[in-house]
């Protein structure tokens, strides 16, 4: 009795193992796609004049200097700090939140500022998660919206730099 089971699971397990790979085609050009790299849509800047449009008032100084300038997708600018992330778009209908945050059940507030460049209010959503901090506005003139991620700050820990953010920086053609 104990012959056969221990049979019936060597058995079993040679029917459960892993198939081979298959082996390589030594011919990749008659793959489907052969030899195609999808580009890489972040495209790096050095500084954060766009081809569409440039981005000023953004804060550049010491504990708040850009570490890196990109264009990802042709269309959302990116500017990068040790500690945040700025972003911004042109707005249309199908443009919310641009930050590529998605956490779960964010604690939500709001903040409103005043801004330098166009002397009108900004309205800021503010969400909190675990993993640190999102705020979402528009623009003065409604044509763009930003995101500024901060991970690892709470909410209350990085309203000032939301604020000075919000406050300050804008598209201006090119």
């Amino acid at each position: 009795l104990t012959l056969t089971l221990c049979c019936l699971l060597a058995v079993g397990l040679t029917a459960c193992g892993e198939k081979p790979a298959p082996a390589p085609n030594p011919d990749p050009s008659e793959e489907t796609g052969g030899n195609t790299q999808i580009p890489n849509p972040m495209v790096a800047y050095e500084n954060a004049e766009f081809p569409d449009f440039s981005l000023t008032g953004y804060p550049d100084r010491d504990g708040m200097k850009p570490t890196g300038f990109y264009l990802i997708g042709g269309t959302l600018a990116q500017i990068d700090y040790e500690n945040a992330t700025l972003r911004c778009a042109a707005k249309t209908e199908e443009t919310e939140d641009i930050s590529g945050i998605f956490y779960n059940d964010p604690k939500e507030s709001e903040l409103t500022v005043g801004h330098s460049y166009c002397n009108g209010l900004i309205f800021i959503t503010v969400k909190e998660y675990a993993e640190g901090t999102v705020a979402l506005w528009d623009g003065c003139e409604g044509d763009y919206t930003y995101s500024l991620w901060l991970p690892g700050q709470t909410a209350e820990a990085a309203k000032e730099l939301i604020e000075e953010f919000a406050a300050s920086v804008h598209v201006e053609a090119t």
